[in-house]
């Protein structure tokens, strides 16, 4: 799988000082350091800086792989919701010049889905520039040469719904996309639209599929990654992703938000990925590490000396259901509450 570009944006250097002691971080507790927005010790802290004492489990903030922020804005409900970075797989170009960070959510983006003449979603939701039209192998380079050039992180591709590109025409975007390093996510719903989509080299699906899949659409992606949005699709995709990940693709959480209106840290996902087999340790890699790495987003994910100081704090441990990420008692981006007290989502 071709490399993506580093995202490390910096974290505002105005951040106080301060350590959060008593927390369990995995099975231990752990005090955890923190110095202008990033995570300087686990464990072996400063005892002269200022302690914020909490009680409970502190897990990494999620990242949220397949959002809509153009279409449905709630950048700051989502930081108090727990997500510290999200994809926006689907926006007028305009918007990728805004992609780097608003509001201490980090934003990256693909900007307008590539997709045939008149193909989706131009004629439907995404009528005012969600789609870039190509028609020749040309068409092609150029939109990926112009995606890249503006900032697109990733390429989205549609594969689905009417007019379509040829497979021709989507393996040329693909090729361009890896000369960039750039991944490309599909948008394929059924299983000769997913085995298109992997036929011609596409790295992610960017929502689980929702026809039946069969073997050999499965075996196609068994190396590969897929983007959960159960709760938006729904019909066969939690059977999909059960067979998907037991075959060996990569789980990365997402919600489609702008299709769905929760911002935050979803339940409703959660609850699907539950429903799908995943076990929490699973769900919770999928929401933090698995995404971190595939998009290349250096310091989220982990709670680790040097990444960002963006934390979900809980009052029930998450490895037990992760479901209590969605009831946040406190929430920190780069060393800043969002959150103080509990909130409730569906």
């Amino acid at each position: 799988m071709p490399p993506t570009s580093s995202a490390d944006e910096a974290v505002d250097r105005s951040r106080t000082e301060f350590v959060i002691v008593g927390a369990v971080i995995g099975n231990s507790l752990a005090s955890v350091e923190i110095r202008n927005g990033r995570i300087t010790a686990v464990g072996d802290v400063d005892p002269n800086l200022p302690h914020h004492s909490v009680s409970g489990w502190l897990t990494p903030a999620a990242i949220d792989a397949h959002v809509h922020l153009h279409y449905r804005k709630a950048t700051s409900a989502m930081l108090r919701g727990g997500v510290a970075a999200a994809l926006d797989l689907g926006a007028p170009i305009s918007t990728l010049s805004n992609h780097r960070s608003a509001r201490e959510l980090l934003i990256v983006g693909s900007g307008p889905i590539i997709t045939a003449a008149a193909g989706y979603p131009t004629q439907s939701w995404g009528r005012d520039g969600y789609g870039l039209e190509i028609e020749t192998p040309d068409d092609a380079d150029q939109a990926v040469d112009t995606l890249a050039a503006r900032g697109a992180r990733v390429i989205k591709i549609a594969l689905a719904h009417g007019p379509r590109l040829s497979p021709a025409l989507a393996r040329q975007v693909v090729q361009r996309a890896h000369h960039h390093g750039l991944l490309v996510f599909a948008h394929a719903l059924s299983d000769a639209d997913a085995k298109e989509a992997a036929d011609v080299g596409a790295d992610v699906l960017a929502h689980t599929p929702t026809e039946p899949l069969t073997k050999p659409t499965i075996a196609a992606w068994s190396d590969r990654y897929v983007v959960s949005t159960l709760t938006a699709f729904g019909g066969s995709a939690g059977a999909n992703l059960t067979k998907l990940h037991a075959a060996g693709a990569d789980v990365v959480y997402g919600t489609d938000f702008g299709n769905t209106t929760r911002a935050g840290v979803s339940r409703a996902e959660i609850e699907q990925l539950k429903g799908a087999g995943l076990t929490s340790k699973a769900i919770l890699t999928a929401m933090t590490a698995t995404p971190a790495d595939l998009l290349k987003l250096n310091g989220f994910g982990r709670i680790t000396a040097g990444a960002r100081a963006s934390f979900i704090l809980t009052a029930t441990d998450p490895l037990a259901d992760p479901s209590a990420l969605a009831e946040p008692s406190q929430v920190w981006i780069n060393g800043k509450a969002q959150l103080h007290g509990a909130v409730t989502s569906p």
